[in-house]
């Protein structure tokens, strides 16, 4: 069916009052509704709150997800969008904070809480026979928040691609982990495979071509993009990725201690016999509530440590379970080249490390009183950050001393407003822009065609008031900022300049969607120069910006910053 035949199919149910239904082979038929795009307003088909697993309820707790069993009658795609899995709602939850400030008429008020494997599918065409490229977005949250209600649509539907964002279990529900059968980690994971695995089978019948599957992630989705592409349960299931400021490589995207964090987490649920047993049957019957409230306790406590905190809330390497995700750690599949490069976009935003400076000052260095004293930032600060993301300290101090020669300025010790912007870009390349080159890296080395970019659009909305409330530094382009250009996200509004970039943006990610790469000279994006893929260490990378640039050595250029602009100094003074 032509564009124009879907537009007119979809403004005569429009006027008539009808709603658009599909009909799923031993499954069921549901009813949606109509949307319009965000710059052509054409008409596009919206299902939501459509299950795609059943239940992880009862004895499925932590356990991976069942195919999702027929339903009776007419299932209420429209006003019902499911529920967003169990999740804590505090300062560290700031999607929670977006999801609260949403209207929440559509929200399906379910009794179990747990009931929360939906998806969402947005078409521009529902005849079978269309065959358009599909896109999976995995939300981001820190593997703790999140849901794919607060990101709208409509933006994607001005262009031919299926657009499809599924729930999945989240915190410790979804990623807690005893190292046993009955608690054996990565049940979020497996969520998201069941989601590819149920697109597969379904997305035909929303036009979408099941061949041709682009999954792409943000942040702790984007850690899944990279995490199921070295998968061997869901490395067939899609074709290409991208990833939005994370992959598998990054310190915070595998717990290296899952049994030791979810003791702990369970002991503040009150789970406080530690036999494997009777913990096992505690955490098996404790209300989601109470064990998501347990986890932000830990978290917190962590943070006040000085420690990320990703125990009990992240992926594992699996040592038990009947359906195992991942059984050796990233950085050994990579090495190992046991897995297939696919077609990829890797890329960061500016200023990465605003959001981790935002945690460790607020609970580490004000509370403490560090701000200004001279002797702790004289070396201990260095300490604190090189622990923080990862690096640990060694004998000597030779991490902290090349560190502070790199990054700090040895003359800048001591006084912390000298030091942000060396605390920033270490920051940005430890938790994201040095595991995103490095997955970058080893795509090119599998021969996979590989596309890097650097986001340094500022633009009139930034995310970081929600994400850091009251720092005492600018995000400048802070982590998740593109999201307000890809998505209508509730509250956020764009101005024209943004609309521009969010055109440009989107239309690069639908050309990479369908054609395996985004300035293809078939479609080129206006006001974009032609994207080279990256070839080597130095090479080429987009610069995506209200102007954007192809620049060289991405190393070079992207670590370094918020040293050579001295951000946030710049435009503190």
């Amino acid at each position: 069916m032509k564009a124009e035949g879907v537009f007119l199919v979809a403004l005569v149910g429009l006027v008539s009052g009808q709603r658009p239904q599909v009909t799923l082979p031993d499954l069921g038929t549901m009813e949606g509704y109509f949307g319009e795009s965000f710059i052509s307003n054409r008409s596009f088909y919206h299902f939501k709150g459509i299950p795609f697993a059943k239940p992880p309820i009862g004895n499925l707790r932590f356990q991976p997800p069942q195919p999702v069993e027929p339903w009776t009658g007419i299932l209420d795609a429209h006003s019902n969008i499911g529920n967003e899995c169990p999740q804590s709602f505090s300062v560290l939850n700031w999607q929670g904070a977006l999801q609260s400030r949403a209207d929440d008429d559509d929200l399906n008020k379910a009794k179990e809480p747990e009931d929360c494997l939906y998806i969402q599918v947005y078409s521009p065409n529902i005849d079978p026979t269309a065959n358009l490229p599909v896109v999976v977005f995995i939300h981001g949250g820190a593997f703790f928040s999140g849901s794919s209600r607060i990101y709208g649509g409509n933006k994607f539907m001005d262009h031919d691609v299926v657009l499809v964002v599924p729930h999945y279990r989240l915190g410790p529900l979804g990623f807690l982990s005893l190292q046993t059968d009955e608690i054996p980690g990565n049940a979020g994971m497996l969520d998201q495979v069941e989601a590819l695995k149920w697109i597969q089978k379904y997305i035909s019948f929303f036009g979408g071509n099941p061949n041709q599957v682009t999954v792409m992630g943000e942040s702790a989705g984007a850690v899944s993009a990279s995490l199921l592409n070295v998968s061997p349960l869901s490395t067939n299931l899609f074709q290409q990725y991208i990833t939005q400021s994370g992959t598998a490589l990054a310190s915070w995207g595998i717990d290296p201690d899952p049994v030791t964090a979810a003791i702990d987490v369970a002991f503040r649920a009150n789970c406080t016999n530690s036999e494997i047993t009777a913990l096992t049957q505690c955490l098996m019957t404790v209300e989601p509530s109470e064990l998501n409230a347990a986890y932000m306790e830990y978290l917190t406590a962590e943070t006040r440590q000085g420690r990320s905190g990703i125990g009990g809330s992240a992926p594992v390497v699996q040592k038990a379970g009947s359906v195992r995700f991942l059984e050796k750690s990233p950085h050994e599949i990579f090495a190992s080249g046991d897995y297939n490069g696919k077609p990829a976009i890797f890329g960061a935003n500016k200023h990465e490390g605003t959001q981790p400076y935002f945690f460790l000052h607020t609970f580490y260095l004000a509370p403490r009183n560090l701000t200004e004293d001279v002797e702790f930032l004289s070396r201990g600060v260095t300490r604190l950050f090189l622990n923080f993301h990862g690096v640990g300290t060694d004998q000597g101090d030779t991490l902290a001393i090349a560190t502070e020669n790199t990054y700090y300025g040895v003359n800048n010790m001591g006084n912390l407003t000298l030091l942000w912007p060396g605390i920033i870009d270490f920051s940005s390349n430890m938790q994201i822009k040095g595991p995103t080159f490095g997955n970058a890296e080893f795509n090119i080395a599998k021969g996979a065609p590989t596309y890097l970019y650097s986001f340094h659009f500022d633009g009139s909305r930034s995310l970081y008031p929600i994400t850091a409330p009251f720092s005492p530094i600018p995000g400048g382009v802070c982590h998740g900022n593109e999201m307000i250009l890809q998505f209508s996200i509730p509250t956020f509004g764009t101005n024209t300049e943004d609309e521009v970039v969010s055109n440009q943006l989107l239309t690069l990610w639908a050309n990479f969607i369908t054609y395996g790469d985004p300035t293809p000279v078939s479609s080129p994006v206006e006001g974009i120069p032609t994207w080279p893929r990256l070839e080597s260490r130095d090479g080429s990378y987009l610069v995506i910006n209200s102007t954007s640039s192809i620049l060289q050595d991405y190393t070079r250029v992207e670590y370094f910053v918020s040293i050579n602009e001295n951000f946030p100094n710049n435009i503190m003074n």
